[in-house]
């Protein structure tokens, strides 16, 4: 009995290996060495926060931000929108995670989830973030814009774009799997039921949202279609 816990230990002790390159091969193994570790929570909130900011670029630049702000303002409204997400991922998402994850029998905790989105989702998110630096430097402003006559008077910027566009695409599915396999590792459960648990997640805060939607337009007496 001793030696089979000792070996359970080990299996749960992190080695010298870094997370933020091994969570996008081995996400189980990275969740069990924050899970098991002395302090599971350090630095996750911070992480999830700068994830959040970072994500809220990425946004800007499909939502053709700059279109409607100067980009002073998009910054500041990227990191304040990106901060509060962030936090609300953080706190809200962690525990509506281990309240769904509990009807497919998960045993993960909220902090188990915060474990996830803070040391797993977060650091993924933030080195699929760094892509954005390629992209300003190809697209330049343009890159928050609809309109890009600059890129697209030169081919060959507009190809480079395309292809870090297309690596951001594939990598953003990855994380989709890396983060489904931590949270299925955290709630004792298959990446399957994980993929479950974020569907009901994503109905419900579509149908949230499209209620809102409805209050708003009802109140302000616009018509909705």
């Amino acid at each position: 009995m001793e030696e089979k816990s000792a070996n359970s230990d080990r299996s749960h002790a992190r080695d010298g290996r870094s997370p933020w390159l091994e969570l996008w091969l081995h996400p189980r193994q990275v969740t069990r060495w924050f899970l098991h570790s002395g302090d599971p929570l350090k630095n996750a909130l911070l992480l999830s926060v700068i994830a959040g900011v970072l994500s809220a670029f990425n946004t800007a630049s499909g939502g053709n931000w700059g279109d409607e702000s100067s980009m002073p303002v998009l910054v500041v409204r990227a990191v304040l929108t990106g901060g509060i997400a962030g936090l609300l991922g953080y706190y809200v998402g962690a525990f509506f995670l281990r309240w769904v994850g509990s009807w497919f029998g998960g045993e993960g905790s909220t902090e188990d989830m915060r474990v996830v989105i803070g040391q797993i989702s977060s650091r993924a998110s933030i080195l699929l973030a760094m892509l954005l630096i390629p992209e300003l430097l190809i697209a330049g402003t343009e890159l928050f814009t609809a309109a890009t006559p600059n890129l697209d008077a030169d081919s060959m910027r507009s190809t480079l774009l395309a292809v870090v566009l297309f690596i951001e695409s594939a990598s953003g599915f990855w994380l989709f799997i890396v983060t489904l396999h931590a949270i299925g590792e955290a709630h004792g459960f298959s990446a399957w039921k994980a993929l479950a648990v974020e569907l009901i997640l994503g109905v419900a805060i579509f149908i949230v949202l499209f209620a809102v939607l409805m209050i708003v337009f009802a109140v302000s007496g616009i018509p909705f279609f």
